[in-house]
């Protein structure tokens, strides 16, 4: 395999092991077109499809499982003991994060600020939907203060991958200093 030495900003040419020059739009488009390649490859691996829908149906089957639980007139008394907002919070903050494993197909790095505010933004949504849906239910109420929770909760978790994911990469290239 062609080790090639890393750029500074601005330089446009490499001297390759042998004396030749190459420029820099050639080994770009040489790695863009190894990388597309493989990211490819992964989209066509068998199986891949069943998994997709897998991770999707755990994220349906967990909201049908909110859903279920805010149709309860009453809740048991030792989740009734908890803090009614952390519970909110932890509920959303878990479906924000299957919501970012299945959209980046189980792989939680990197995740790109787009996922995570996909995965705040349906979370929340779903948050209000469950809300009006327990205004319906009796003698549940509507809670703004509940909706912040969910809508809180989904940004932590969705937001802690996204931090999790720029940590674990550890510095990039241009950020080493020589010296």
């Amino acid at each position: 395999m062609l080790t090639l030495p890393r750029l500074r900003r601005g330089e446009d040419v490499l001297k390759a092991g042998d004396g030749n020059l190459t420029h820099l739009h050639e080994i770009r488009a040489f790695k863009t077109s190894r990388t597309s390649a493989a990211r490819a490859g992964t989209r066509d691996r068998p199986g891949a499809r069943v998994w997709s829908l897998w991770r999707w149906g755990i994220v349906i089957a967990y909201m049908g499982l909110i859903f279920v639980v805010s149709s309860r007139s009453s809740l048991p008394s030792d989740v009734q003991a908890m803090n009614d907002k952390l519970l909110h919070g932890a509920e959303y903050g878990a479906l924000s994060f299957l919501l970012v494993w299945a959209a980046t197909q189980g792989r939680l790095r990197p995740v790109s600020g787009a996922t995570v505010a996909m995965a705040t933004v349906v979370s929340t949504v779903y948050g209000l939907s469950d809300e009006i849906h327990q205004w319906l239910v009796p003698p549940r109420a509507f809670e703004l203060r509940d909706l912040l929770a969910d809508a809180t909760g989904a940004f932590v978790a969705a937001g802690s991958v996204w931090v999790w994911g720029i940590i674990s990469r550890g510095p990039r290239p241009e950020t080493w200093r020589d010296g």
